[in-house]
């Protein structure tokens, strides 16, 4: 990521995840104007995911404004096709500022369609086409792996167990895809340090 111009405006997505709590603190340690921005969608964990976000933005001292889409019944576990998307566009309609960056939490190393550079690449052209060129969408850890993001999250020293990942509920299961990965990727950091 490179340093953020003098005042320039960086809305992030902060999910309460270690992903998008370490895109927060690397904004905001690159000079950004940072505000996060939470969405809630009705999605399983949602009031965890919140009280994460809220502990994470007040560590970082970044200002958070939470939104609420209330339209679909709900979302279970697993994959929500076209999520990505959804917040991005969210955040359009969020950014205070005439101009900025949109910052999203994705890494590579999953199965998910919009987590991948092309589809970083793929949104970039469609904000620039549909804004005139105000904003822009950066992935800062588009190319990292899930490892190597808890690396940067204990060297920015973030506080892990602050954030949340379970999918699937408000308490970690311990059995969804979330879980499994946060489990073993914190044990192997453990190992290695």
């Amino acid at each position: 990521m490179t340093s953020g111009e003098a005042g320039a405006h960086a809305l992030v997505l902060l999910s309460g995840g270690i992903d998008s709590a370490v895109v927060a603190a690397l904004a905001s340690r690159n000079g950004f104007d940072v505000r996060a921005l939470h969405v809630s969608y009705r999605q399983a964990a949602a009031a965890a995911e919140r009280r994460a976000a809220m502990a994470v933005a007040a560590a970082l001292n970044v200002p958070l404004d939470v939104v609420e889409y209330d339209g679909r019944p709900g979302f279970g576990a697993g994959e929500i096709r076209g999520r990505n998307s959804f917040l991005i566009h969210a955040a359009v309609l969020e950014l205070a500022a005439p101009r900025g960056v949109i910052m999203l939490g994705i890494h590579t190393g999953t199965d998910f369609p919009d987590c991948e550079p092309d589809f970083v690449e793929a949104t970039r052209a469609v904000l620039a086409l549909t804004t005139a060129g105000a904003v822009d969408l950066v992935a800062p850890l588009a190319l990292l792996t899930k490892g190597d993001v808890v690396r940067v999250a204990r060297d920015l020293a973030i506080d892990v167990a602050a954030t949340h990942s379970c999918e699937a509920a408000d308490v970690p299961c311990g059995d969804c895809q979330s879980c499994r990965d946060r489990t073993a990727i914190l044990a192997e950091a453990d190992a290695r340090a």
